[in-house]
C-alpha cells in the first residue's frame, strides 16, 4: 500500500511554516509585537583606546586577524563603540578642545564628525541598524543621555533630571537604552524607552553600579559594581535587573564590559598588572585570556563581529552554523543566516536577507498587508508597503529557498532551486518556478501554480486552483471546492486527507470529492490532465479517464474503475473492496487482496506499471 507523498509533504511545509522562535510573540489577530531576538554574530576584533606614555590617547584596533594596529593619530581620542555591522566605529575626541562625537571606518578612514557642539559630548554608542547615535551631553548641572540621528541631526535630550547620567547602550533589537544614573554619590542601572520614556532603575543599592553592555540575545545586561568592596567587578543579571550574579573576583578593578557578538565572552578592563589591559572570559568568569600586554593604558574595550558581506552590505544580524531562527528590528536590517537550515524575519523596515548555506526561508508572518516576494533576486522589490514604498522595500537573496506569506492577498514567486512556498492567510497566488517544489496555500482562495519540475501542491482551506505545470504533480485540494488541474506529464490528485469520496477524472466540474468540499454540485473539479488518483481512508468511488490511469484506492470498501487506457489500479488495503474494473484496452493486473473481488478487464499490458 502506498503512502501519498503529497500528504506528508504538505504536513511537514505547514507545520515548518507556522513555527516560531522561542524569543518572539507568536502571530495573532494584531500585530505581533517586536522583542529582541538578535542573534550571535562571529567574533571579530577588538578596538579600545590607549593612552601612551606622554597621555596620548588613540583608539587602537587589536586581534589575531589585525595584530595591533592605531586608529586615531589627534592623541585625544577615547570611548570607542563599534557599530553592530562591524563596519564604523564612534568615538570621543577632544581634538579642537571640547568633547565631540566622531565617527569613522572600522579600518581608520573617513572620520567625519557627528556631534560638536560647545557642550561636552562622551560615551558614543549606534543604534543597532546604524540610523541612531546615543550619547552623554553635559548640561543641567550634570550630564544627560542625548539620542540624535546618526550624521548628528535631530538632537533629542532623553534625560534631564538632576543627575549624571551616562554610559548609553542600545538593547539589541533597538528599542530601549540602558545607561548609568547617578544621583548623591552612588549609580545605578536604568533603562529606557529609545524616546526617554519609562525610565527604570535595574538596581538601586547603597553603592555604585555602572557600565551596561547588552548580551547580542538581548536577554542579559553585564555591568560593573563596587558592592563587594573598594574594588570594581563584572557582574550580569537578567534585563529584569534579576538574577545579579558576580563575574570577576579579582583584587584588582575590572571595568567596561563588552560582550563578544556570538554572546559566549566577555572583555574587559583591569588594571591587575599595574597598567590598564584588556582581558577576555567566557560570560560565568572562567577562561581568562590577556588580549593586551603592554606598558601603556588599554582601555573602554568594544568587541566587532566580523564583517560578513550580504548582496554586497555588512549584515546587521547573522545566524551561526546550526539551524537558527533570527528575528530583525522593527527598522532595517541586513540579515545573514550563515550556515544551517533557518528561519528569517525582518519585520519592518527594508531588509536585505540571505540564507546561507543549507535550506533557509523568509518569513512575512507578522506582516497585515499583501505582501510580494520573490525569490528569483531583485533588490527593494519584496515585502509590503510595512516595508517601505515600491522599489525601497525587502531584497531577498537568491540562497533563500523558502517563503512564508503574512495574513494578506500574497504574491509568492519560487526559484530554479527547491522551493518550500507557504502562503498562510488570505487569497494568495503562489508560483513554484523551476526545481521540485513544496507549495501550500494556507486559507483563503489562493492560486497555485506549481510549473517547471516535480512539485506537491496542498490547497488547504478555501475553493482554490491547484495547477500542476510540467513535471509530474502531486495535488491535494484540501477542504472546499477546488480545481485540480494537471499538465504534459503524469500528476497525480490526493485524497488521503477525507473521507469516502466520489471521483472522476474530465468528467464534469464541481462533482468531485465529498462534503468536505461542498455540497452536492459544489465540490472539486478534477481535470482531464491528472493521470493518477489517491483515493481516502474511506469507502471511495475513483474513476480514471480515457487516457493511462494508475488509481490508488486506498483504506475502505472502494470501487476502482480505470475506463479506457491502459490502467494500472492498487487495491492493497487489507479491506473487501466492492468493484476493481479497469475498464477497456489492454490494463496491468490489478494489486489487490485475497478478499477482494477479482479484477475486471485487467490483463493484456507489458512492462512495468507506474507504481509512484
Amino acid at each position: 500500500m502506498r503512502t501519498p507523498r503529497i500528504a506528508l509533504g504538505a504536513f511537514a511545509l505547514a507545520t515548518t511554516a507556522l513555527v516560531a522562535p522561542a524569543t518572539t510573540v507568536a502571530p495573532s489577530a494584531a500585530k505581533a509585537v517586536v522583542v529582541a531576538a538578535v542573534t550571535p554574530g562571529i567574533n571579530g576584533e577588538i578596538a579600545l583606546a590607549r593612552t601612551d606614555g606622554s597621555s596620548n590617547d588613540n583608539i587602537y584596533l587589536v586581534g589575531p586577524t589585525v595584530g595591533d594596529v592605531q586608529l586615531t593619530t589627534d592623541n585625544e581620542s577615547r570611548d570607542p563603540a563599534f557599530s553592530a555591522d562591524g563596519t564604523q566605529i564612534a568615538y570621543a575626541t577632544t581634538g579642537d578642545g571640547e568633547s565631540d562625537i566622531w565617527i569613522m571606518d572600522a579600518d581608520g578612514s573617513n572620520k567625519h564628525a557627528v556631534a560638536a557642539s560647545s557642550a561636552a559630548e562622551t560615551d558614543p554608542a549606534l543604534s543597532p541598524d546604524g540610523t541612531k547615535i546615543a550619547y552623554e551631553l553635559a548640561g543641567n548641572g550634570g550630564s544627560d543621555i542625548a539620542i540624535a540621528n546618526s550624521d548628528g541631526s535631530g538632537r533629542v535630550r532623553l534625560t534631564g533630571a538632576a543627575s549624571h547620567d551616562t554610559d548609553p547602550v542600545f538593547s539589541p533589537d533597538g528599542t530601549k537604552i540602558a545607561y548609568t544614573s547617578a544621583v548623591a554619590g552612588f549609580a545605578a542601572i536604568y533603562v529606557m524607552n529609545i524616546d526617554g520614556s519609562g525610565q527604570t532603575a535595574l538596581t538601586n543599592n547603597s553603592w555604585s553600579d555602572s557600565q551596561p553592555a547588552y548580551s547580542p540575545d538581548g536577554n542579559r545586561i553585564a555591568f560593573v559594581s563596587n558592592r563587594d568592596g573598594a574594588n570594581q567587578e563584572i557582574y550580569t543579571m537578567n534585563v529584569s535587573g534579576t538574577s545579579q550574579n558576580r563575574v570577576t573576583t579579582s583584587s584588582a578593578s575590572d571595568v567596561h564590559p563588552s560582550w563578544s557578538p556570538d554572546g559566549t565572552k566577555i572583555a574587559f578592563e583591569t588594571d591587575r598588572h599595574g597598567f590598564a589591559d584588556i582581558y577576555t572570559m567566557n560570560v560565568n568568569g572562567s577562561g581568562l585570556s590577556r588580549v593586551t600586554v603592554n606598558s601603556v593604558t588599554d582601555a573602554s574595550p568594544t568587541w566587532g563581529p566580523t564583517i560578513t558581506l550580504c548582496q554586497g552590505r555588512a549584515a546587521t544580524i547573522t545566524g551561526t552554523a546550526g539551524n537558527d531562527f533570527i528575528d530583525g528590528t522593527a527598522g532595517p536590517d541586513v540579515i545573514h543566516g550563515l550556515g544551517g537550515n533557518d528561519v528569517l524575519r525582518g519585520f519592518d523596515g527594508a531588509d536585505v536577507f540571505c540564507g546561507g548555506t543549507g535550506t533557509d526561508r523568509v518569513s512575512y508572518t507578522d506582516h497585515e498587508a499583501a505582501t510580494t516576494a520573490d525569490l528569483t533576486g531583485g533588490t527593494g522589490d519584496d515585502g509590503s508597503d510595512e516595508d517601505g514604498p515600491q522599489g525601497a522595500r525587502d531584497s531577498i537573496g537568491k540562497d533563500v529557498e523558502g517563503l512564508d506569506g503574512g495574513r494578506g492577498a500574497d504574491e509568492l514567486t519560487g526559484s530554479s532551486a527547491d522551493n518550500a512556498l507557504y502562503g498562510g492567510q488570505g487569497a494568495d497566488t503562489i508560483r513554484g518556478g523551476g526545481g521540485a517544489d513544496l507549495i501550500s496555500g494556507g486559507t483563503g482562495y489562493d492560486t497555485l501554480y506549481g510549473e517547471e519540475g516535480d512539485d506537491d501542491i496542498f490547497g488547504g482551506s478555501g475553493d482554490d486552483l491547484l495547477a500542476g505545470g510540467e513535471g509530474s504533480d502531486f495535488l491535494t485540494g484540501d477542504n472546499d471546492a477546488d480545481l485540480l488541474i494537471g499538465g504534459p506529464q503524469r500528476d497525480e490528485v490526493s485524497y488521503a486527507s477525507h473521507f469516502g469520496v466520489a471521483v472522476t477524472i474530465g468528467a464534469g466540474a464541481d462533482d468531485d470529492g465529498d462534503s468536505l468540499d461542498g455540497p452536492v454540485g459544489q465540490r472539486d473539479t478534477v481535470a482531464a490532465s491528472v493521470e493518477d488518483i489517491f483515493g481516502s481512508s474511506g469507502p471511495d468511488s475513483l474513476t480514471g479517464s480515457n487516457g493511462d490511469n494508475t488509481i490508488y484506492g486506498g483504506a475502505g470498501a472502494d470501487k476502482l474503475y480505470g475506463l479506457g487506457g491502459t490502467d494500472f489500479i492498487d487495491a492493497l488495503d487489507f479491506v473487501k473492496d466492492s468493484v476493481i474494473n479497469c475498464g477497456d484496452g489492454n490494463d496491468f493486473p490489478a494489486q489487490r487482496d485475497a478478499i477482494d473481488p477479482a479484477g475486471s478487464s485487467c490483463s493484456g499490458a507489458t512492462g512495468s506499471p507506474r507504481t509512484g
